[in-house]
């Protein structure tokens, strides 16, 4: 990457767009040879809350992904996101920023996944949004140091209902609050949340 490189959360594009991560190594490559190169792992903390001493724990991890392509994770749709936000003119897509959890029965990603299978709506604190705020703890983020080939997406889940959601196993990226495109998915392993207790998500992506 170059240092003027315009990644998730640095220059113009502090919004963290997959498309701007991509841009540079698409110009030089083209799509499919930049999406060849570009890796994902990512991460599950969880921390707990304590109902007889008010308190949380510590994080704890969950799940640990080993470094895979991001070829491999992207569905179609998210594919055809990439190619026209790296090449049309005129109105682009909107970016991949809205990250979400799922509880299906059983989730076995697929490419022609269009919706995230048993996607998390209620409570609103496990629900799909942009992160970019703070949830009790968690400052979640987009973030690209200039120079470096990594960008970081942090994102919080707290569970704000009255009762445990179970049987937590994946997650996906947006480019809509509700609909929209859903560019990325993956599993892990399957995970519980009692009340009050929060999932954080790291998402890190290297290029170049």
């Amino acid at each position: 990457m170059s240092k003027d490189c315009k990644c998730f959360g640095c220059g113009d594009n502090p919004n963290g767009n997959i498309d701007q991560f991509v841009r540079e190594i698409i110009e030089r490559k083209g799509v499919e040879e930049a999406l060849k190169e570009i890796q994902i792992h990512f991460k599950v903390d969880v921390k707990r809350w304590s109902p007889e001493t008010k308190r949380y724990g510590k994080w704890k991890l969950h799940y640990n992904s080993k470094k895979v392509l991001l070829n491999d994770l992207l569905t179609n749709g998210g594919r055809d996101l990439i190619h026209n936000a790296s090449f049309m003119t005129g109105s682009q897509p909107a970016a991949l920023t809205y990250y979400a959890i799922c509880n299906p029965g059983t989730f076995s990603p697929a490419v022609g996944d269009t919706t995230l299978s048993g996607e998390i709506t209620t409570p609103s604190g496990l629900a799909r949004h942009v992160c970019n705020g703070v949830v009790d703890g968690v400052t979640e983020s987009f973030t690209h140091t200039a120079g470096l080939n990594t960008t970081v997406v942090v994102c919080g889940f707290k569970n704000n209902g009255g009762s445990a959601v179970t049987g937590i196993k994946g997650y996906g990226n947006f480019n809509a609050a509700a609909a929209g495109t859903l560019g990325s998915e993956s599993a892990f392993t399957t995970l519980d949340l009692n009340a009050n207790d929060i999932l954080k998500l790291t998402v890190t992506l290297t290029a170049g």
